[in-house]
């Protein structure tokens, strides 16, 4: 071992790659070769410690975390030196102006954490049944978590979206979680036909809100009212079914940008009432249609949807825990 030992520190001392002799990486102390190599051995034994329920370094983690306090505060540190001197986090190249990763280091990142948020968010979906409770919809790309008592936006909020799946496994699987698909999920949240927009009690003949809610809250009711009117009427000037799958209950249905930029409209108008009146001022414009909740959701967090046979592989991160 010693000769080993000294062989590398010569190799250093000589500017040559410590573990195979050659010409190293600019700024680095190995080659390229090497250092992937390096890492490779890296990953699998961090891999077989985090199957055991260790640090990667070996260690306990720390409760709640993937590490131990030492291994953070190194990373902490490391990356704060990096930053200060314009280097990459993960690699000697320069860092990309305006981030702490060089191009090619933050295109891998992005990539691995949407494949473990893919993982995560299956090996979820299918600890919760693989299918929606509610419509039996199995189609993965299609399937959200609902929190049966509410909260899901607030945990959302607090762990952020992408990170949801991991929090639900590191919790050991909770109760108070189901398995739904996006129409069922998005519809238990916007109310469904026959039901009161104010209080949910059971309706017949059309109507939208009860009795006592009508004569408690005139206000609120008559803008639960409008909307209701504005939105089917903006509905029925799309064609008042889904486009890719024909789905025609109204409480599925939603409005799609077909160019994106749906999420900044919304916020612009600040509401949905306000889109739709946007949409009627300015004549039910080509830019929009009218999907379901299902191919609406899959088409925004995958990429495209099931239901079209030639649209990309749905590998990517949903975000749809509810």
């Amino acid at each position: 071992m010693s000769s080993r030992n000294d062989t590398r520190s010569r190799r250093r001392l000589q500017g040559l790659c410590a573990d195979c002799g050659g010409p190293p990486e600019t700024g680095g102390a190995m080659c390229a070769a090497c250092r992937e190599k390096g890492k490779r051995k890296q990953a699998r034994a961090a891999s077989a410690r985090a199957s055991a329920g260790l640090c990667p370094c070996g260690a306990a983690r720390d409760p709640g975390k993937l590490s131990c306090r030492a291994c953070r505060a190194y990373r902490l540190g490391r990356d704060r030196r990096r930053r200060g001197s314009g280097v990459c986090s993960s690699c000697p190249a320069p860092a990309a102006e305006g981030r702490t990763l060089c191009g090619p280091c933050g295109d891998a990142n992005l990539a691995s954490v949407k494949a473990r948020a893919a993982r995560e968010r299956e090996l979820v979906l299918r600890h919760y049944g693989g299918a929606c409770q509610l419509c039996g919809e199995s189609a993965m790309p299609f399937l959200s978590i609902d929190h049966v008592g509410g909260g899901g936006a607030e945990h959302r909020r607090r762990v952020g979206g992408g990170h949801v799946w991991g929090d639900i496994i590191r919790a050991g699987y909770p109760a108070g979680l189901r398995c739904l698909c996006f129409n069922c999920n998005c519809s238990e949240v916007a109310i469904r036909e026959g039901e009161c927009r104010l209080c949910r009690s059971p309706l017949g003949g059309g109507a939208v809100a009860c009795g006592p809610c009508l004569a408690t809250d005139r206000k609120r009711a008559s803008l639960v009212l409008q909307r209701h009117r504005l939105r089917s009427r903006v509905l029925a000037g799309y064609g008042g079914k889904c486009e890719c799958c024909g789905e025609a209950r109204t409480h599925r249905l939603t409005l799609e940008h077909k160019n994106g930029g749906g999420r900044k409209h919304r916020q612009e108008s600040k509401g949905g009432l306000t889109v739709y009146r946007w949409v009627v001022k300015n004549g039910f414009p080509d830019s929009l249609t009218v999907l379901c909740f299902n191919c609406n959701c899959a088409r925004g967090f995958h990429g495209g949807c099931p239901h079209k046979s030639n649209q990309s592989p749905l590998t990517e991160v949903s975000h749809g825990a509810r």
